[in-house]
Protein backbone atom coordinates (compact mmCIF):
# COMPACT_ATOMS: atom_id res chain seq x y z
CA UNK A 1 0.00 0.00 0.00
CA UNK A 2 1.17 3.54 -0.63
CA UNK A 3 1.73 5.97 2.41
CA UNK A 4 -1.67 8.30 1.65
CA UNK A 5 -3.64 4.65 1.23
CA UNK A 6 -3.16 4.39 4.78
CA UNK A 7 -4.15 7.51 5.64
CA UNK A 8 -7.51 6.54 3.92
CA UNK A 9 -6.31 9.02 1.51
CA UNK A 10 -5.65 12.63 1.13
CA UNK A 11 -8.57 14.79 1.45
CA UNK A 12 -8.83 17.96 0.07
CA UNK A 13 -11.13 20.69 -1.22
CA UNK A 14 -10.37 23.44 -3.61
CA UNK A 15 -10.69 27.11 -1.51
CA UNK A 16 -9.91 29.03 -4.81
CA UNK A 17 -7.00 30.65 -3.43
CA UNK A 18 -4.63 29.64 -6.29
CA UNK A 19 -1.37 28.35 -3.87
CA UNK A 20 -1.13 25.18 -4.63
CA UNK A 21 -2.63 24.64 -8.47
CA UNK A 22 -0.20 27.04 -9.59
CA UNK A 23 2.60 24.92 -9.38
CA UNK A 24 4.53 22.25 -11.27
CA UNK A 25 2.54 18.67 -10.59
CA UNK A 26 0.19 16.68 -10.75
CA UNK A 27 -3.54 16.92 -10.12
CA UNK A 28 -5.62 13.65 -9.46
CA UNK A 29 -9.16 13.12 -8.76
CA UNK A 30 -10.78 9.41 -7.54
CA UNK A 31 -13.82 8.50 -9.07
CA UNK A 32 -16.51 10.51 -6.74
CA UNK A 33 -14.91 13.54 -7.44
CA UNK A 34 -14.75 12.89 -11.29
CA UNK A 35 -18.31 12.50 -10.72
CA UNK A 36 -18.79 15.25 -9.34
CA UNK A 37 -16.64 17.42 -11.69
CA UNK A 38 -18.36 16.22 -14.43
CA UNK A 39 -21.81 16.66 -12.82
CA UNK A 40 -20.81 20.60 -12.61
CA UNK A 41 -19.65 20.78 -15.89
CA UNK A 42 -22.98 19.16 -16.93
CA UNK A 43 -21.16 16.12 -19.02
CA UNK A 44 -21.20 12.70 -18.91
CA UNK A 45 -18.36 11.11 -16.77
CA UNK A 46 -16.57 9.70 -19.80
CA UNK A 47 -17.09 13.09 -21.68
CA UNK A 48 -15.59 15.17 -19.09
CA UNK A 49 -12.46 12.24 -18.64
CA UNK A 50 -11.83 12.85 -22.67
CA UNK A 51 -11.67 16.02 -22.12
CA UNK A 52 -9.58 17.13 -18.91
CA UNK A 53 -7.87 13.83 -18.13
CA UNK A 54 -4.51 12.08 -19.15
CA UNK A 55 -5.04 9.01 -17.63
CA UNK A 56 -6.34 6.41 -15.13
CA UNK A 57 -3.92 4.22 -12.97
CA UNK A 58 -5.50 1.94 -9.67
CA UNK A 59 -8.58 4.09 -9.56
CA UNK A 60 -7.08 7.69 -8.98
CA UNK A 61 -7.51 9.90 -12.60
CA UNK A 62 -4.91 12.33 -13.67
CA UNK A 63 -6.11 15.63 -15.01
CA UNK A 64 -4.46 17.33 -17.65
CA UNK A 65 -3.11 20.49 -16.98
CA UNK A 66 -3.06 24.30 -17.53
CA UNK A 67 -0.76 25.43 -20.63
CA UNK A 68 1.06 28.64 -20.12
CA UNK A 69 -0.68 31.15 -21.92
CA UNK A 70 2.95 33.15 -22.79
CA UNK A 71 3.97 30.08 -25.00
CA UNK A 72 4.23 29.93 -28.59
CA UNK A 73 4.25 26.42 -29.03
CA UNK A 74 1.20 24.12 -28.90
CA UNK A 75 2.42 22.00 -26.71
CA UNK A 76 2.93 25.09 -23.89
CA UNK A 77 4.46 24.69 -20.18
CA UNK A 78 2.50 22.90 -17.73
CA UNK A 79 1.96 25.15 -15.04
CA UNK A 80 -0.91 24.18 -12.46
CA UNK A 81 -4.49 22.73 -12.80
CA UNK A 82 -6.43 22.62 -16.07
CA UNK A 83 -9.05 24.75 -14.27
CA UNK A 84 -6.95 27.42 -12.56
CA UNK A 85 -7.57 30.61 -14.71
CA UNK A 86 -4.62 33.04 -16.21
CA UNK A 87 -5.45 34.90 -12.67
CA UNK A 88 -4.71 32.72 -10.11
CA UNK A 89 -7.95 31.76 -9.05
CA UNK A 90 -10.12 28.80 -10.01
Amino acid sequence: KQWWEELGGLPFECTQCGKCCQTKGDVWVNETEVTALADHFSLQKSDFIQEYADFEAEGWIKLRARKSEESSSSDGINVGCIFLSADGKT
